[in-house]
């Protein structure tokens, strides 16, 4: 993933030079071949045809040598065009996109050269207005990159400087006024080469800070929601998720015709505790607790949460109540284990819990909230009891 400062930073002093840093470069030449492919196949298929059929005008322009002019627009030039294609539009030779439209465009421009070369003077202008044309399908249609295109003017008019040296019968001024048309085309088109691909690179890094910042977005709100679900002080879900929790997963029973079941939890003689070793260490203690339930929230469809104050609630989807009762009394057993002094308590010298557990199958006119009754009463009768024990509810 790139970093955001180091987008903006290409942003702002490579696109400009059209090259980016090595690994930006990469994802960049993946970019560009996608994103113009759906219009150069349209280009190609449209270059194609009409090259193939301007081979007519060559009936009327270029009699007295159609046979090899035929021969080089047909069998020599034309397969050439098709290979290049091909190779433009298979992703798996994507590298090689803007080489081989180059190497085709080239062709093209001194196809027309040669035609030149063997067509009376008369018909010149026409085919020397082809390779104007030719640039710009290549250059601005086919979407070649300005290294790309820039090699593609400079290639083609140096071969037709060539042709026109070596031709005697082109004068000064017609030769001035051809190099006048040809580089001043060729200008223009590298011109519109350089701002396509500038406005393709400054796209690119756009889009990726787009995708940055609105992955950042979504962090930041999944990391606010999740802050909104927990209790502050112990970490584990607050009451809001609880209610949330308990509802999914009574949907899930109903679903699935499986028991839910609920353990309240509450700490024996919580209220003596804070009195005698303070709010502080009260704090700790919770944390305490809240850290070994949430232990036993071990699957998909369980969950520990702080209930309110000393109270604490554990939500066993998918558990009927011989198994959430022996998890309930486990659970009783690790927070007796954990040893922290309560001289207070008129149970233990230790801080001991009582739990009230319900379990229900989900469905007909049963509720959530009547889970939520039953597990209360059976919290409340095990208080009654004497606590530090597990009470079920019938």
């Amino acid at each position: 993933m790139l970093d955001e400062n180091e987008i903006i930073l290409q942003l702002n002093t490579r696109v400009r030079r059209l090259k980016f840093s090595a690994d930006i470069e990469h994802l960049f030449r993946e970019f560009y071949y996608n994103r113009f492919l759906i219009e150069r196949r349209f280009a190609l298929a449209l270059g194609l045809i009409v090259f193939l059929l301007s081979g007519l005008l060559d009936y009327y322009f270029v009699i007295d040598a159609i046979e090899k002019v035929v021969v080089l627009r047909y069998f020599i030039v034309s397969p050439i065009i098709i290979v290049c294609s091909c190779v433009v539009v298979v992703k798996q030779l994507s590298r090689y996109q803007q080489q081989s439209l180059a190497v085709m465009v080239i062709c093209l421009g001194l196809t027309l050269v040669m035609i030149i070369s063997l067509a009376p003077h008369s018909s010149s202008l026409l085919y020397f207005t082809g390779i104007i044309l030719v640039l710009i399908f290549g250059c601005c249609l086919c979407f070649i990159r300005f290294r790309f295109a820039l090699a593609v003017v400079g290639v083609i008019g140096l071969a037709y400087n060539l042709q026109m040296q070596l031709d005697s019968a082109y004068s000064l001024s017609t030769v001035s006024a051809h190099n006048y048309f040809y580089w001043g085309a060729g200008v223009l088109v590298l011109g519109c080469s350089y701002l396509m691909e500038a406005n393709a690179r400054a796209t690119f890094l756009y889009e990726k800070l787009l995708k940055k910042r609105e992955q950042g977005l979504k962090d930041a709100n999944e990391s606010l929601a999740l802050q909104a679900s927990k209790d502050g002080l112990t970490g584990i879900a607050n009451r809001r998720h609880f209610d949330s929790k308990l509802a999914n997963e009574w949907r899930r029973g109903i679903r699935d015709s499986h028991a839910v079941s609920l353990v309240m939890i509450d700490i024996d003689y919580f209220k003596k505790y804070n009195d005698s070793y303070g709010h502080q260490q009260g704090d700790i203690c919770l944390q305490q607790i809240a850290k070994t339930i949430a232990e036993y929230a071990k699957r998909p469809g369980d969950l520990a949460a702080r209930y309110g104050g000393e109270e604490f609630a554990l939500i066993l989807g998918g558990t009927d109540t011989v198994e959430a009762g022996r998890i309930a009394n486990d659970l009783l057993g690790s927070i007796r284990r954990l040893a922290i002094n309560h001289n207070d308590s008129d149970v233990a010298s230790v801080v001991t819990v009582s739990a009230g557990l319900a379990s229900i199958f989900p469905g007909g006119e049963k509720s959530p909230e009547q889970l939520i009754k039953q597990a209360d009463q059976a919290l409340y009768h095990a208080k009654g009891a004497g606590r530090d024990q597990v009470s079920i509810s019938q």
